[in-house]
């Protein structure tokens, strides 16, 4: 996870929608909730 946040910093526009995209499915099939209450960072 911290490696992912690294290279995130100097991540262009698509990168950054294929983390999100992930971060979608993966919250989407393990947490509901706690994605709710951080798609407020995105």
């Amino acid at each position: 996870m911290t490696v992912m946040v690294r290279n995130t910093r100097a991540a262009t526009l698509s990168e950054w929608q294929y983390l999100a995209e992930l971060a979608y499915q993966h919250l989407l099939l393990n947490e509901k909730v706690f994605f709710r209450s951080t798609i407020t960072v995105f």
